[in-house]
This record gives C-alpha cells, sequence and structure tokens, in this order.
C-alpha cells in the first residue's frame, strides 16, 4: 500500500487546505503554543495518561492475555472513577447513550446478515456481472460501485468488509486478482460518510463533538475523500501488477 499511501496523503494535505481554509488568516506565536500552562500536566492528566497506556496495551495484547476487551474498558472506565477522573454524575451526561445503543445494535448486525442468508443472496446478485468483463480497470471501478451501493444499505462497516470480500474474492480470483487487492478497495471505499448513518467512527467523533460542528460541513471532505481514494487505487494498479497481485 506503500504508492496508495503516498498520494492519499500528499492529496489529502492539499484537500484539506483548498476545502477548509480559515476564513481570516491565524498566525500562533512560539510563546503561545509553548505557554507554561501547556507543558506541564496536572495529576488527573497524568493518571488519566498511565490509564489510556495500560487500556491500549492490553486491548492489543488481548488474544495474547485471554482478557476481553470489554473487560479491560471496564477496568479502565472504573479507575477513572476511581481517582476522581470522572465525576459520578458524568455517567448519564458525558455519555451519549442513545448512541451507544445505535452502536451495539449495529457492530452486531453482521451476524444477523449471514444467519437471514442475505450474503448468499447478494453473492447471486452480482456474479453475472462480472462473468464477461477482462478489463481490469474496468473490474476495478465495478467493485468500487458495489462497495458505495452496498454501504448504502448495509449500516455496519465491519457486516459490509465480511459480506463484500465473501461475495467479490470467490469471484474475481479466475480474473488472477488477489483477495488482497479486493480487500484494500473495500476497505478503503467502505469508510465513506455521506449519510450520518454510514460510518460509526465518524459518527461517535461527531457525537463527541457536542455539536461543534455540523455533519453538513464535513460531506465535502468525504467526496474528496472517495476520489482522493480513487486516485490512489487506479496509480497503485501498475505497482500490484508488478508485484504478482494483479
Amino acid at each position: 500500500m506503500i504508492p496508495w499511501l503516498i498520494i492519499f496523503l500528499i492529496c489529502s494535505y492539499f484537500a484539506i487546505k483548498t476545502l477548509y481554509k480559515p476564513i481570516e488568516e491565524i498566525t500562533l506565536k512560539k510563546r503561545t503554543i509553548l505557554a507554561d500552562s501547556y507543558n506541564k500536566m496536572s495529576g488527573k492528566e497524568k493518571i488519566s495518561a498511565v490509564i489510556l497506556a495500560f487500556t491500549i496495551v492490553f486491548w492489543i495484547l488481548e488474544a495474547k492475555l485471554q482478557i476481553n476487551s470489554t473487560i479491560t474498558a471496564l477496568l479502565a472506565a472504573f479507575f477513572c472513577f476511581l481517582f476522581n477522573i470522572l465525576d459520578g454524575r458524568e455517567i448519564s451526561t458525558a455519555v451519549p447513550w442513545e448512541f451507544v445503543i445505535f452502536l451495539g445494535g449495529v457492530l452486531n448486525l453482521g451476524n444477523v446478515l449471514s444467519t437471514v442468508g442475505l450474503d448468499v443472496w447478494m453473492q447471486n446478485l452480482i456474479s453475472p456481472v462480472f462473468r464477461n468483463l477482462n478489463n481490469i480497470y474496468v473490474i476495478i471501478m465495478l467493485i468500487i460501485i458495489a462497495v458505495l451501493l452496498v454501504r448504502l444499505v448495509v449500516v455496519s462497516q465491519n457486516a459490509s468488509i465480511i459480506i463484500l470480500l465473501t461475495i467479490l474474492s470467490p469471484i474475481l480470483t479466475p480474473f488472477g486478482i488477489s483477495p488482497f487487492i479486493v480487500g484494500i478497495i473495500i476497505f478503503t471505499f467502505q469508510a465513506c460518510w455521506f449519510l450520518p448513518y454510514q460510518n460509526i467512527i465518524f459518527s461517535a467523533g461527531l457525537a463527541g463533538m457536542k455539536n461543534t460542528i455540523g455533519f453538513r460541513n464535513t460531506i465535502k471532505a468525504c467526496l474528496a475523500y472517495i476520489i482522493i481514494n480513487f486516485i490512489a487505487i487506479f496509480a497503485s494498479i501498475p505497482y500490484w501488477k508488478l508485484l504478482g497481485y494483479l
């Protein structure tokens, strides 16, 4: 993914500068950035940093330590309340519970889809489209379109990745396309957020902003993301052919 990453980072930098340029030029002075108030961490901030570090380590080593990530998260929350980093009243005020309930339902949607056989139905529906194609660029374009269309219907990002990879990999293997390449295309394009419900990570970030930023202001960033990703994917095709993945 090195060519993809280089193109994506460079284009994203210029897209952000163009789309979200401040109305007024803001200049930060050195003494403002290096002020003592920003250099010194309070006791609670230090404890928070330690709790966060241990939480991340335990999440990474979940399989090795055999400690469920949910248990780790609950322990981290317990220590936050124990050291008065969080106040007891914040359980009902700081957490957007309506979003938590929505998130719980969405993350388990993948199991429901496989149980009712939606993945098999979609494979039978999509496979005829690829039968008579021999142009790699057209095939990749169809994969991208399929991902964007499926994401309009399937809310769960995890379910979208699993379903599309399960459906498209067997179909595209006879064309000499590695499942790795199919996975890259699916994973990068499924992260769109043209509609608020499409991206769970984005929705969580938006909820954490406490309505200080509107969803409408982010749609142009999503469009830029899709265009840049499109350019990066197609520019990587010669490199993937060189590696034998296509």
